[in-house]
């Protein structure tokens, strides 16, 4: 099953390009992400996370990492989570009969599978897109598209009846 890792991320943008609070929160998002991912991203990364001291020769801070512990909390504490979130399965009720459950994404994942990677991306980063898509002649049944963070580069937002609701999204 692939996991959110799998996917490419966006991780350089031209700002002109990108929602305003995308441009905010994209340092944070790739902080997150190094996180989860443990130990040895926050070391390959060095000195983003683990400053060199003064007058430290590189030999010495190569040591200095290697020695250095990083106790992944972020990881622990998104499975206990999703462990809480799918202490049973869920139960889908009235999805409409041409929507293929055992195949659900172009990753032919299953719609449990699928909703597994998309609670633990938004545990871990806050959101994640979901297009409900067909292919371009509409005969094979409709497939969800799962979309991490870092993908979703700039939406609209407007007031409809009231509401704010998304009414684009790149």
């Amino acid at each position: 099953m692939p996991t959110q890792y799998d996917y490419p991320l966006i991780t350089t943008l031209h700002t002109s390009f990108v929602h305003p609070y995308y441009s905010y929160w994209m340092d944070t998002w790739l902080t997150i992400r190094d996180s989860v991912m443990g130990e040895h991203e926050i070391k390959r990364k060095g000195e983003r996370y683990l400053k060199k001291l003064e007058n430290m020769q590189p030999d010495e801070y190569l040591s200095f990492l290697d020695r250095a512990v990083y106790f992944n909390m972020w990881q622990r504490t998104v499975t206990g989570l999703m462990g809480v979130l799918f202490g049973r399965n869920p139960i889908v009720r009235n999805l409409p009969k041409n929507l293929d459950t055992e195949t659900i994404s172009k990753q032919n994942q299953t719609l449990s599978q699928f909703v597994h990677e998309a609670a633990q991306e938004v545990i871990t980063m806050g959101r994640y897109g979901v297009l409900v898509d067909m292919d371009a002649n509409g005969i094979k049944p409709p497939y969800l598209a799962g979309y991490v963070t870092e993908n979703i580069t700039d939406w609209t937002v407007e007031e409809i009846d009231g509401r704010f609701t998304v009414t684009e999204i790149i």
